[in-house]
């Protein structure tokens, strides 16, 4: 129970400190690098993490590696980047955050539906029309 609650925390703490830093990067210099840059200091905070958490050598903890994290990867700039793109063009951050995860999320639901054969309540599809509602009149 209790890494139930503290990983729901630390993607509290890391969301909030990601966006504020976000909101923050100033204009200027190349994106790609800045976002490259960040991920060498996430690189050597994972190893330093990884030598703290490690169960087994580090050939058997990579050959345990999915080739899941590739793709992970692969789609990570295009977050870390589209929300610095978000903030530069004009976004708020009390609603770009708000206004991509709930499409992010709507899409996913749909995706849940129909590709890993996920079933949603009739109160779970108001709670997704309740959340399009809230993006709605976060514009108004």
């Amino acid at each position: 129970m209790f890494m139930h609650y503290f990983a729901l925390a630390l993607v509290l703490a890391a969301g909030l400190g990601y966006h504020m830093v976000s909101r923050g990067v100033p204009d200027g210099g190349n994106r790609f690098i800045g976002v490259g840059m960040a991920y060498v200091v996430g690189f050597i905070i994972c190893i330093i993490c990884f030598l703290f958490t490690k169960q087994g050598s580090l050939a058997q903890e990579w050959q345990a590696i999915s080739w899941h994290y590739f793709l992970i990867g692969i789609m990570v700039p295009g977050v870390e980047v589209g929300f610095i793109a978000m903030y530069h063009s004009g976004w708020q951050v009390s609603k770009a955050a708000l206004t991509a995860d709930v499409l992010v999320t709507s899409l996913l639901v749909l995706i849940g539906m129909l590709v890993f054969g996920e079933h949603l309540s009739l109160i779970n599809l108001a709670g997704v029309l309740c959340c399009f509602a809230g993006v709605i009149l976060l514009e108004r």
